[in-house]
């Protein structure tokens, strides 16, 4: 039997793959590994050389990393046996040199050996240690626990705490998850990539941090988010890179993105009080150039450009904002130019709301004349809110207005176009934001659990947009799609996670407790009987 055991340094930027025969057995083994040294693979060649039995990998001077990192380096070397360099050419006939862009390591009998693996920002080499997978793992874990500042769900009743076990093993996960956004966010989907998505971090991250109480780095983020606002118009990148690669960056961005900042600002201040944050001075990033600027300026005059682009980017004379290139769901991004500037997303409006009238009591005590400027801005949205969303007893997913006088809703049971009648985001954004009378909240609870709840969560419509062989009529990503996955599937869980902060927020706290469970991987096929095991262990 083999016990092969793979693991990082919490304290050192460093991977160990440890190989033991537990019969004392020896084996030869081919160890691969494609080398990539760049954005995407296969794009610029890797160089590689021998120094002191270690594998030394650098990058072309024609890599993005070779002008923002020229030390970085890679080396990769074995312990406890002998080996040979070899690449793809060995594994298949026909196969040229780089074509997969592997180093394949042929190594000689062995009973155990060790693979360690380097990576150095200043080319200079980590001094040798031999890390205990115990140790390493103890001090993981403590990380972890300092992270999750004591996180522990527990009831006096030894029985029903059973119950919490899934939810603080979960926890683990999601502390995980975080961290890996919050520090280097690349995903199953984007491994090449590493940025903050705007929206994104001042979601998970802040959320997380918020939760677990470590308001510090909740300040440090909103620092970072507010030296990204854009200097002439004070709108925000779609996402932007951190560290030196401070440069690559989306200038266009969907139209609730200039909302997210200034809800963090204002959940932060609710929360700590400390309106010291305020003074921070940071930069603004230059359009085009993303260079940062030489001044620096205040959070709050940060803040006060925010509010001016939120105003400038009402439609006609209404407090509704104009959808932009697009809203939380990726997949339903404008297919044309009309589309960007009349739709208004209904879900876009109430987190306006709800974040304008958040900030209005927070700043209540510190600048009154804000506040009211505020509470005037949220009671002009919550006004068109009622006019134009509520007007009947569905809110639309979105409303067409190029004429403020012919309203055309979307995604709603009137919408003869798309084939789609009901939306879930702007239905749970209602509730969260209090926009909904508690006869309006009931309603749209139970069309909820009509329309859109299934067995393995809620739909974030009652149908995908209309497939027309790659044509796009009303929403590109998902009319452009290439595969039934995530572009067109409906079952997010961070939409069903909203769903659950909506039940909260309406005290619906069965709903709340079965709605987690629906989410949570472990044990998945006692709550949804019709999950696969698999799906225990799949991404989530």
């Amino acid at each position: 039997m083999l016990v092969i055991t793979n693991f990082t340094s919490v304290d050192r930027p460093e991977v160990q793959l440890q190989i033991h025969s537990e019969n004392g057995c020896s084996y030869r083994y081919l160890v691969t590994n494609q080398m990539t040294m760049n954005v995407n693979e296969f794009e610029v060649p890797v160089h590689c050389r021998e120094k002191e039995s270690k594998l030394i990998f650098t990058a072309d001077s024609s890599a993005v990393n070779h002008e923002v990192y020229p030390e970085l380096t890679h080396a990769m070397w074995i312990d406890g046996a002998e080996f040979q360099i070899h690449d793809e050419t060995c594994l298949a006939e026909g196969v040229m040199p780089g074509d997969a862009s592997l180093t394949v390591l042929q190594i000689s009998d062995s009973q155990n050996w060790t693979l360690t693996m380097q990576g150095w920002l200043d080319g200079k080499s980590l001094s040798p240690v031999t890390p205990s997978f115990t140790e390493e793992k103890e001090k993981y874990r403590a990380f972890f626990r300092s992270v999750m500042n004591g996180f522990h769900l527990k009831f006096p009743d030894q029985e029903r705490s059973k119950a919490l076990f899934k939810v603080n093993s979960l926890a683990w996960w999601y502390t995980h998850n975080m961290l890996v956004h919050y520090s280097v966010p690349h995903g199953l989907e984007q491994y090449g990539g590493a940025a903050w998505g705007t929206r994104d971090v001042c979601q998970g991250p802040v959320e997380y941090f918020m939760a677990t109480q470590k308001y510090e780095q909740v300040r440090d983020i909103l620092k970072m988010v507010y030296a990204h606002q854009y200097k002439d118009e004070g709108n925000w990148p779609q996402w932007f890179m951190f560290d030196r690669y401070y440069k690559i960056q989306q200038e266009e961005s969907h139209g609730d993105i200039i909302v997210w900042p200034l809800k963090v600002l204002s959940d932060y201040l609710i929360a700590t009080q400390d309106y010291s944050i305020l003074n921070e001075r940071v930069p603004y990033t230059l359009k085009h150039s993303f260079i940062f600027s030489k001044e620096t300026y205040t959070i709050l005059e940060h803040i006060q450009k925010e509010i001016g682009y939120i105003q400038n980017h009402f439609l006609h004379d209404t407090y509704l904002s104009s959808y932009g290139d697009g809203d939380w769901d990726d997949t339903l991004q404008p297919a044309n130019a009309q589309l960007k500037q009349y739709m208004v997303s209904s879900w876009t409006v109430a987190l306006t709301y709800q974040t304008l009238r958040q900030l209005s009591r927070a700043m209540e005590s510190v600048h009154g004349t804000l506040a009211e400027e505020l509470l005037s801005i949220s009671g002009g949205i919550k006004r068109d809110f009622q006019k134009y969303m509520l007007n009947t007893n569905v809110i639309p997913g979105f409303i067409y207005m190029e004429n403020p006088e012919e309203i055309k809703p979307m995604l709603h049971p009137s919408d003869m176009e798309t084939g789609i009648q009901y939306r879930l985001l702007p239905m749970t954004r209602s509730m969260i934001a209090e926009l909904l009378s508690p006869e309006q909240a009931e309603s749209h609870y139970e069309l909820i659990k009509r329309r859109l709840f299934c067995p393995d969560g809620v739909r974030l419509m009652n149908s995908p947009a209309f497939y027309a062989g790659g044509v796009s009529t009303h929403f590109k990503r998902a009319e452009q799609a290439s595969n039934f996955g995530r572009e067109v599937g409906l079952q997010y869980v961070h939409a069903h996670i909203r769903y659950v902060e909506a039940m909260a927020k309406l005290g619906y706290k069965d709903e709340v407790w079965s709605g987690l469970g629906l989410i949570n991987p472990i044990g998945i096929t006692e709550v949804v009987p019709n999950a696969e095991l698999r799906q225990s262990n799949a991404k989530w």
